[in-house]
């Protein structure tokens, strides 16, 4: 809190801060007394009652827009009347719930050490089973025996290989070839605020995003069902109105898949690959077929389709925001291949929020503690009051600003 009253005063020279209020009234000002004038400093409590009961909301956004945000995520009073402006500032949207205010901060162990995914793999593939209609699988002994993590990295060896030679590290391509295939327990985990698979749905998310990071430019449209076996539908109930007049969009809750390969289209529509005894086909579906547009990241949040083991497939991580944008008539759009399926397409622009690095958790732990000692970082043996790094160097103002909100955004529910 002092670091910041500090900025205010070097931002306007010190001694007199001159804010605009709002129309009509003349602009009104707050007087700081000057560092050399006080011979102690002044409580803590008298500095957050200056800031917070003196100032408007609108000479607060004011304040905080010209500040490095990274004083806010330590100044757990400033965060929580921060929460309550217009979402995060005039800029963020508050439809990017942050996994943290579902489920919580990563899990810890009784020893205090963070809980790793692999510990919470056989009840999140009983639950998968017993979701996917699969009730004769949804057994942890079956899971232990037949599907454990070692086994199913064996089993994709193949699609783990393809992600790895695209340019994912390969613990983080294990990570996410195994937890997709979860994909309906997770999302109905961070639907109901269920915090029994926190360490698998918080990896995933990272590391969807640490590989988003390495893309070197915006996808091409990329597809998939609405309808009918393996379909959006099926996999969250949120989709079940995309087909409806007025429909604007949807929070998502599990990660979606998607595709721009030629065979997953045929002239009647979208074609769904099975495997069948080792032998793969595409059927058709009879279902509308939607569209996901990616764009650059903007200060909204970011918009790009993840990539995965190759440019023609990608998903979008847990809870993000899709928005309706438009629909084009049956045999009045082109398919990858050249074709014009007679399926509507739905047309959807995706919106979702970088989630917090390790270190950045742990200085979201130590913001949440105004009183008492600070929590235990996420990372063991990190330094515990290092302050939240950006996840990447920005490259321009607007893209730092984004940064900082998500981060805002991500950490408020440790102030509460």
């Amino acid at each position: 809190m002092r670091s910041l009253i500090e900025r205010i005063r070097k931002c306007t020279g010190g001694g007199e801060l001159k804010l605009p209020s709002k129309p009509g009234p003349a602009s009104a000002s707050l007087a700081l007394p000057a560092p050399e004038a006080a011979s102690t400093p002044p409580p803590l409590a008298d500095l957050e009652c200056l800031l917070l009961a003196l100032l408007t909301d609108d000479e607060l956004e004011l304040i905080l827009s010209a500040l490095p945000l990274a004083d806010v995520l330590r100044t757990p009073a400033i965060c929580r009347r921060f929460r309550k402006l217009r979402p995060i500032g005039n800029r963020a949207v508050s439809y990017l719930v942050s996994i943290q205010e579902r489920i919580g901060r990563p899990p810890r162990n009784p020893d205090g050490s963070l809980r790793p995914w692999q510990q919470e793999w056989t009840t999140l593939k009983v639950e998968q089973f017993r979701l996917s209609g699969q009730d004769q699988f949804a057994t942890r002994e079956y899971v232990e025996k037949n599907s454990s993590v070692s086994q199913m990295i064996e089993r994709f060896h193949r699609s783990i290989g393809d992600m790895v030679e695209f340019g994912w590290p390969r613990h983080r391509a294990e990570t996410v070839a195994l937890l997709t295939t979860g994909n309906a327990a997770l999302g109905r985990a961070l639907r109901e605020k269920d915090p029994c698979y926190g360490a698998a749905v918080h990896a995933i998310s990272l590391r969807l995003f640490e590989q988003r990071e390495a893309q070197k430019q915006v996808p091409q449209m990329m597809y998939t069902h609405l309808k009918g076996r393996h379909s959006l539908m099926e996999l969250d109930q949120g989709w079940k109105d995309a087909d409806q007049p007025g429909f604007k969009g949807l929070l998502a809750y599990s990660v979606t898949n998607c595709t721009r390969v030629k065979n997953n289209f045929t002239e009647t529509g979208y074609a769904l690959y099975i495997n069948r005894n080792g032998k793969g086909s595409f059927d058709p579906v009879d279902s509308d077929v939607v569209a996901f547009e990616s764009a650059p990241d903007d200060n909204f949040g970011c918009h790009m389709a993840i990539l995965g083991a190759h440019a023609n497939s990608a998903r979008f991580p847990p809870l993000t925001y899709f928005t309706f944008q438009r629909v084009v008539p049956p045999g009045k759009w082109q398919a990858p291949g050249g074709l014009y399926p007679r399926q509507r397409l739905i047309v959807m622009r995706a919106t979702y929020a970088a989630p917090p690095t390790p270190s950045a958790a742990s200085a979201c732990e130590l913001a949440s503690t105004a009183d008492g000692p600070a929590a235990a970082p996420l990372v063991e043996g990190a330094p515990a009051a290092a302050p939240p790094p950006p996840l990447r160097y920005p490259r321009t103002a607007a893209e730092e600003q984004a940064q900082l909100e998500a981060a805002i955004h991500a950490s408020l529910v440790a102030t509460d």
